[in-house]
């Protein structure tokens, strides 16, 4: 079963908070800068904080998915500033 999904550009209001979820990362440059859309309806998301690469999935329902890295997110030290542009399933 899965869940409806709101009209093209509409947020869907049972997605997160009002449709926006949120993932609070450790820097407060945090910069989401890719997203994927899983077979399964979980979303991917990936982006920097600070100098790390970081990764979040969320449910389809815009929760966290704590099965997930640490809570729904894990952050990659690649050693240097680094920028994602896409993300890949």
């Amino acid at each position: 079963a899965g869940r409806a999904t709101a009209a093209t550009w509409d947020l869907d209001p049972l997605f997160g908070s009002g449709g926006i979820a949120r993932s609070q990362l450790r820097a407060s440059s945090d910069s989401p800068e890719a997203i994927a859309r899983q077979a399964d309806a979980k979303l991917v998301v990936a982006g920097s904080t600070g100098s790390n690469i970081a990764v979040a999935r969320f449910n389809d329902d815009g929760a966290p998915d704590p099965t997930f890295g640490d809570a729904g997110v894990t952050e990659i030290d690649i050693g240097f500033n680094a920028r994602t542009t896409a993300v890949g399933l």
